[in-house]
């Protein structure tokens, strides 16, 4: 037992500079990241919008069974951190870390320290909308009828926006009682969902906007389906 310990101790002792680093090591990997929603890969905006990335540089990045140490946290050391935008007249970065929307598309961000850079967030910039409104906000049908939404997004005077990304939500029975919608739940106004009432029995959708500072004004009210039996 002493032996089999000893040898346990000196592959311990061995494998430590081969997996951990000093804090002063160089940065090996750099994360970026939304802050309203902490988003690390893809996020939405509107024209107008503000938001501010978060920065993290760290050490011991590809370690195995070694937890990634921070060495530089834009919260903390916003000057150690530079940031860029691939496509600067659709939304920039400024050397704080803030976000402006300018114009509808989509442009990559980054995030980089000491010479290393992080992964891609992908920014989607929409045109502004004030709410989303889904039509007809009660159905009553059968089994086998089919449903059909209309999903809109409307200004502030009330005008049809167009390419304003949203999500379906439904309630637990929702899949019990209809088809989920022929197309993708991730869809952009205006769109028309259809469904199949499979079941007898009462289900809600909701349709809400993916913008990282969507307000409540952008969930349009529920849709209260009534399924009856044929």
């Amino acid at each position: 037992m002493h032996f089999a310990r000893s040898i346990l101790s000196v592959l311990f002792i061995s494998a430590q500079p081969t997996c951990f680093r000093d804090i002063n090591s160089h940065v090996e990997a750099v994360g970026i990241s939304l802050r309203m929603r902490g988003i690390t890969e893809t996020g939405y905006l509107m024209v107008g919008d503000l938001d501010t990335v978060r920065a993290q540089a760290s050490i011991n990045a590809w370690a195995p069974l070694v937890p990634p140490i921070v060495k530089f946290d834009s919260d903390t050391a916003p000057q150690r951190f530079q940031y860029s935008s691939s496509s600067p007249s659709v939304a920039w970065v400024d050397r704080r870390g803030v976000v402006t929307a300018s114009n509808p598309g989509i442009t990559t961000l980054r995030a980089s320290c000491e010479g290393v850079t992080s992964n891609q967030l992908v920014l989607t910039v929409s045109p502004k909308a004030a709410r989303l409104v889904a039509r007809p906000e009660r159905i009553s049908a059968k089994v086998g009828d089919t449903l059909t939404i209309t999903v809109t997004a409307l200004d502030a005077n009330g005008s049809s926006v167009v390419g304003v990304p949203f999500t379906v939500r439904v309630d637990a029975t929702w899949w019990a009682v209809v088809s989920p919608p022929r197309e993708s739940w991730t869809l952009t106004t205006p769109v028309v969902l259809h469904s199949i009432a499979r079941m007898a029995g009462r289900v809600r959708l909701l349709t809400v906007s993916m913008h990282e500072r969507a307000t409540d004004a952008l969930q349009a009210r529920p849709v209260s389906v009534v399924v009856h039996a044929p």
